[in-house]
C-alpha cells in the first residue's frame, strides 16, 4: 500500500510539473508571437518610412533641378533687360499716358511680359497694364499668354486706377477661353468690381445675384457682398 500510495504521489508530482512546463510553453509561445506580430509592424513601418524617404530624396532633387531652371530663367531674363538698348529703357521709366510706344520700339513678347513683371512687383500697377496690356492685344496666341497672365493684366488695369475697361476686357477673355481655369470665380470677381468702378450697376448688380446663387461660400462672395452692403448702405442714407 506505500508503494502505491508512493508512486501514485510520484505520478501527480509529474503531472502537476508536466502541467506547468506546459503552461510555460504556452506562456513563451504567446509572447514569441507578440514578439513577431510586433516585428512585422515594426518592418511594415520601416518599409513606409523608407519609401517616403525615397519620395522626399525625388522631390528634393525635383525642386533642385527646378530651382536650377529659375536661375538659368532669372540670368536670361535679366541679359534680355540689358540688351534693351538705351532709348529704350529710357521708356521704360518714363511717365505718361503711353509708356509702352509699341509702333516705336516694336517689342518682342519676352521683354513686354520681362518689363511687365518687373513694374508689377515695384507695384507700378499702370506701367505694368501698360506692358502687359502690349503684351495680350499684340500677340495673343503668344503661349506666355495664359489664364493666369490674363487674371494679372487685369488685376494691374485694375490697381491703376483707371484702367477698368481693360480688366473687363481681359478678363472677357479668359473667361472664354480658359472656362475650366481655376482663376474663373476671380475673372468673375473682378469684372464686378470693374462694373462697379465704370458706374454699370445693372452689370455690377446682375453679377452680384449670380454669386449670391452659385458662389456664396466662397471668399469672393464676401469681397463682393461688401461693396453691394456698402452701396446699400449710401443708398439708403440718400432715402
Amino acid at each position: 500500500m506505500k508503494t502505491y500510495n508512493l508512486l501514485l504521489l510520484l505520478f501527480s508530482t509529474s503531472m502537476l510539473t508536466s502541467c506547468e512546463y506546459l503552461h510555460k510553453l504556452e506562456a513563451k509561445a504567446k509572447k514569441l508571437n507578440e514578439f513577431e506580430v510586433k516585428a512585422y509592424v515594426l518592418a511594415k513601418q520601416n518599409r513606409e518610412l523608407q519609401a517616403t524617404i525615397h519620395h522626399l530624396e525625388y522631390e528634393i532633387e525635383n525642386l533642385k533641378a527646378e530651382k536650377s531652371f529659375l536661375e538659368v530663367k532669372l540670368k536670361q531674363e535679366k541679359r534680355e533687360i540689358s540688351s534693351i538698348p538705351a532709348s529704350v529703357q529710357s521708356v521704360h521709366v518714363a511717365e505718361g499716358d503711353d509708356v509702352v510706344k509699341f509702333k516705336t520700339f516694336k517689342w518682342k513678347p519676352k521683354q513686354l511680359y520681362t518689363l511687365g513683371q518687373d513694374e508689377y512687383e515695384k507695384k507700378n500697377f499702370d506701367k505694368a497694364s501698360q506692358f502687359l496690356h502690349s503684351l495680350v492685344v499684340n500677340y495673343p496666341k503668344d503661349k506666355i499668354v495664359d489664364d493666369a497672365l490674363l487674371l494679372q493684366t487685369s488685376i494691374a488695369a485694375f490697381q491703376s486706377g483707371k484702367r477698368y475697361d481693360w480688366t473687363v476686357e481681359h478678363l472677357a477673355m479668359l473667361m472664354e477661353h480658359y472656362p475650366t481655369s481655376k482663376h474663373y470665380r476671380s475673372a468673375k470677381l473682378w469684372t464686378a468690381l470693374s462694373y462697379f468702378k465704370l458706374g454699370q450697376m445693372d452689370k455690377f448688380y446682375k453679377t452680384v445675384e449670380e454669386f449670391r446663387v452659385k458662389y456664396r461660400n466662397t471668399e469672393e462672395w464676401k469681397i463682393l457682398k461688401d461693396h453691394y452692403d456698402m452701396l446699400s448702405d449710401k443708398n439708403k442714407r440718400v432715402e
